[in-house]
């Protein structure tokens, strides 16, 4: 586009671009077929006997392909029982730890219904202080109890937390030596 053609008015003439001529599909042929492939069906299902074998001589087995079949089995075997082995561990694992929030949830409910009923009775003797000294008393020993229930609370619940850890690695850690020692 010129500078004249726009001066002008005109538009340029755009001629579209030539069509791309049609690539011809040629068929890959193949190179060499063996005349025994050449010979059998395609949608045959039915085994064909080899050139030298007729169909009333069963096939050999050989000795390498019996022990292979063996090996494979008994490797399958051997995986079948690790798997359940392993799942065996796992559930056992999860009994554990299972039983352990148990336990866990019943003592923080026995916990909590222990500072419940403390704060309650402190609050009824708040309402029965007659002085200012036996209100700060009452408090004081509110105070002091509940900062020792939660001392002894977290102190259980560490020890209760490592011993559950330790109950549910041993099934999982026995499965893990049983496995090191096949190998």
């Amino acid at each position: 586009m010129t500078n004249d053609s726009l001066r002008q008015g005109t538009r340029p003439v755009i001629k579209p671009a030539p069509a791309p001529e049609p690539i011809a599909f040629k068929p890959r042929q193949a190179d060499h077929v063996p005349s025994e492939a050449a010979d059998t069906d395609v949608g045959s299902t039915e085994a064909k006997p080899a050139p030298h074998q007729t169909m009333t001589e069963p096939p050999k087995p050989n000795v390498t392909t019996v022990s292979a079949e063996t090996n494979a089995k008994q490797t399958e075997h051997d995986l079948v029982e690790l798997s359940q082995a392993g799942f065996a561990a796992f559930s056992q694992t999860n009994q554990i730890l299972v039983a352990g929030f148990k336990e866990f949830m019943d003592s923080q409910a026995a916990a909590a219904k222990a500072s419940v009923d403390e704060t309650l009775a402190a609050i009824s003797s708040l309402t029965a202080a007659k002085t200012f000294k036996d209100v700060l008393n009452i408090q004081s020993g509110l105070l002091k109890s509940s900062l020792t229930r939660s001392l002894e609370n977290h102190r259980l619940l560490t020890a209760a937390s490592v011993r559950m850890t330790t109950q549910a690695y041993e099934p999982i850690k026995a499965q893990l030596a049983a496995v090191t020692s096949r190998t």
